[in-house]
């Protein structure tokens, strides 16, 4: 059976390929994939100069990749498809045991010089900090939820990366990786088919912060959670489409601080919520209507007059929330889009605690990070 449909496979390809052909003549474009959370590519213009250099063509050929007709029916077939012939992985994502996926990230997509580089620029930082200062390294979904990986799927190495941080940052690095893997045993703390921890492993991440602080931490049921949604589908499934994905609870810390205001970048709010987005694809973007480069949260309502500065990516997003109550101020960093210095807010908030919170192999790609040595150099 598996040979017949191997066979007929590149029938069925070519076959659909002539109709698309076709088709791309005649449906309009589309200019934003919501399933996908990106800007789909436009058909170019046609210049002497773009057809020298190569531009048109290569913009023709992701044109046509990303105006296909019924485009994400197709993927969803594919999908399928090979699923039948018992394929794990699936545009860079294994399909795991109970419905989960994990991103494939191997050994030789990550580069040990910018992991060690980016450790490097952290020690160096860390002298140039007045107040605490933290590590927090959240290892990926599949080193957690190893037992669900795929009987071939591979992942990239992590318990080396965990000896090296505690080598070169000390007490400063918190482990929270057997925390996560004890609590998986007695709850979801990863989305399925999400890169995301879930808000349950996000209350982990706080309760193992505060416990590196030598603070008394609430329990999880003490902030209120609420089911906000019941069909969170996350970016992992958008690059598989599979036809009946497992969807997953996604829940709010209902009980926050409400006398608050929040400066976004240049805007001002009241909340740290955006709850339109929950009726769109990306609903992780509740927070804070997605990434920004800079976010100060005042909380009048504190119960103490601390400030705590995060230096992150989105993984400290859903965090934030178990946070509020106990800091006057929190400020959120993200170095991939903020230009100003990491230096002045120090200078500003000067025995503010310093919490750096990444996703492990998002921090071992992360370039950004050299951003800091502007302050390490002053």
């Amino acid at each position: 059976m598996k040979k017949w449909q191997e066979s007929i496979y590149p029938i069925v390809v070519i076959g659909g390929l002539f109709v698309a052909g076709v088709s791309l003549l005649v449906f309009p474009e589309k200019d934003f994939s919501e399933l996908e959370n990106r800007y789909l590519t436009k058909f170019p213009e046609w210049t002497i100069e773009k057809i020298g250099s190569g531009e048109s063509q290569k913009k023709l050929e992701n044109a046509a990749t990303d105006q296909f007709p019924f485009r994400q029916d197709w993927i969803k077939l594919a999908t399928g498809w090979k699923k039948s012939l018992g394929r794990t992985c699936i545009n860079g994502v294994y399909l795991g045991k109970q419905d989960y996926y994990f991103e494939q990230v191997l050994d030789s997509q990550i580069s040990e010089k910018q992991y060690e580089l980016n450790l490097a620029i952290l020690e160096a930082f860390k002298e140039q900090v007045s107040g605490p200062f933290t590590v927090m390294l959240v290892p990926s979904p599949g080193k957690v939820l190893e037992d669900y990986l795929p009987e071939q799927g591979v992942l990239c190495e992590d318990e080396t990366w965990i000896q090296r941080e505690q080598e070169v940052l000390g007490d400063s690095s918190v482990n929270i990786k057997p925390l996560l893997q004890a609590e998986a045993k007695k709850g979801q703390v990863y989305f399925r088919t999400d890169h995301h921890w879930t808000l349950y492993g996000a209350f982990l991440g706080y309760r193992s912060y505060y416990e590196h602080m030598g603070k008394t931490y609430e329990e999880y049921n003490e902030f209120s959670p609420q089911l906000v949604r019941n069909d969170f589908l996350g970016t992992l499934y958008s690059k598989v489409l599979e036809r009946k994905p497992k969807k997953d609870l996604f829940y709010l810390v209902e009980d926050i601080p409400q006398s608050i205001k929040v400066t976004i970048d240049d805007r001002e709010t009241e909340t740290i919520y955006e709850m339109d987005k929950l009726k769109q694809k990306d609903k992780y973007g509740v927070y804070f209507g997605g990434n920004h480069g800079y976010v100060k949260i005042e909380n009048q309502e504190a119960t103490s007059e601390d400030t705590l500065l995060l230096l992150k990516d989105s993984f400290a997003h859903s965090m934030t929330p178990f946070l509020m109550r106990d800091y006057k101020t929190i400020l959120l960093v993200d170095l991939r889009y903020y230009n100003e210095s990491v230096f002045d807010l120090l200078q500003q908030y000067p025995k503010a605690e310093v919490l750096v919170l990444y996703e492990r192999s998002n921090f071992a790609k992360e370039e950004n990070l050299r951003k800091l040595m502007v302050a390490v150099h002053r």
